[in-house]
């Protein structure tokens, strides 16, 4: 949601800590500390969702699994301590083009 994004963006992406967080959103530190866990909860539900995703829409290159390519999620600290997932995409290239001799 906006304010699952919102809250997100403040802690990983502008790097605030809980106190500047708190008062860019003008609530108490429970307030942002339950919203920022149910956002973090849903966040890694749906990349949880989106890894269990078959993935046939995007084939690669004949013997690739895209899952062995991929590193595992991983956590940062952001902020005051927080920890948020590290995305790692994997995305499938053609084969180069033999070069003639």
């Amino acid at each position: 949601s906006g304010c699952d994004r919102e809250i997100l963006r403040l802690v990983a992406w502008d790097g605030l800590s809980t106190t500047q967080a708190v008062q860019s959103l003008g609530c108490t530190r429970a307030a942002f500390a339950v919203r920022l866990h149910r956002a973090r909860r849903r966040l890694v539900g749906a990349l949880d969702a989106e890894e269990a995703y078959d993935g046939d829409a995007l084939p690669g290159p004949a013997g690739h699994s895209p899952s062995r390519d991929v590193r595992p999620l991983e956590s940062i600290h952001v902020g005051d301590s927080a920890r948020v997932p590290v995305l790692t995409v994997a995305i499938p290239l053609p084969p180069l083009p033999e070069e003639a001799s």
